[in-house]
């Protein structure tokens, strides 16, 4: 049976991570490299699907 695994939080710079670049190519780029880097975090298939689903969901609205 697969174990969670847990990590301690980390602080984050708000104000720099909720912000997107104006350039609507730099965003999409942006999404991809940060989708890139969450699947690459080792979550379960089932979560992976999830969080592909949030930034396609982010990347259609970039592109309103």
């Amino acid at each position: 049976k697969d174990e969670r695994k847990s990590k301690t939080g980390q602080d984050v710079d708000r104000r720099k991570s909720g912000v997107l670049p104006s350039d609507f190519g730099e965003r999409r780029t942006v999404l991809q490299e940060n989708l890139e880097k969450a699947l690459k975090e080792g979550y379960s298939k089932e979560n992976e699907e999830i969080i592909r689903r949030y930034f396609e969901s982010l990347s259609k609205e970039v592109n309103e």
